[in-house]
């Protein structure tokens, strides 16, 4: 059984979680401690996130993220990229001196965080980045696939460096080689639609996008 044929790296992540949609819409795919969601549940809020997004009017991004890990983590991920952007997940327990430092290097169109977040963002908000909150949308936002054609080449995230050895560095990459991980992590593994994986890694470490 081939768990993850090397043709399907050749396409946009939005394009091949939808499939997973389509093959398994009632099958759970990410639970938290006070959340469940179905595939088709989780894509309708993501395509909700990329409707506000797409409402600010953005064109490059990047998205600045300030969310914990859980299901709405991963609804702000896909909905970003669904849009069309590219995202940078910023860890929203970091002290605000270092969440400024990365803004002012970032330099976001926007910020999706969750509204907990809001009065600590706020005082560091000097550039006027416009804020969505990700947990308090309107369930009337469009919940269809925004269907934006994205190459398999697009940027998808930049992730900062820990900063140990000096500044942190932006790292970037896009949805081809992030398919291509997930590949090899899929067919390493044996995983399958059967499987359930923990996400463990704090949403800013490049260690939580195989998982």
């Amino acid at each position: 059984m081939k768990l993850f044929p090397k043709s399907e790296i050749e396409q946009s992540i939005p394009c091949r979680f939808e499939k997973q949609v389509t093959l398994h819409p009632n099958r759970l795919a990410v639970k938290d401690a006070t959340v469940e969601l179905s595939y088709d549940q989780l894509n309708r809020k993501a395509n909700q996130l990329a409707s506000a997004v797409l409402a600010l009017g953005l064109k490059n991004g990047p998205i600045a993220t300030l969310c914990d890990q859980g299901s709405l983590l991963v609804s702000t991920t896909l909905g970003i990229l669904k849009a069309g952007l590219f995202y940078s997940p910023l860890d929203p327990q970091a002290s605000t001196d270092s969440i400024g430092e990365l803004l002012e290097r970032l330099r976001p169109e926007a910020i999706v965080l969750e509204s907990v977040y809001l009065e600590k963002f706020k005082g560091l908000n000097s550039f006027g980045i416009p804020i969505i909150q990700a947990d308090t949308l309107e369930n009337r936002l469009p919940a269809a696939n925004p269907n934006i054609p994205i190459e398999p080449s697009a940027l998808a995230y930049v992730y900062f460096t820990s900063g140990t050895t000096g500044s942190p560095k932006g790292v970037m990459d896009c949805h081809r080689n992030l398919l291509h991980n997930v590949m090899r992590y899929t067919k390493s593994l044996g995983i399958t639609s059967e499987d359930r994986l923990s996400l463990l890694h704090p949403p800013n470490l490049s260690a939580c996008l195989s998982s």
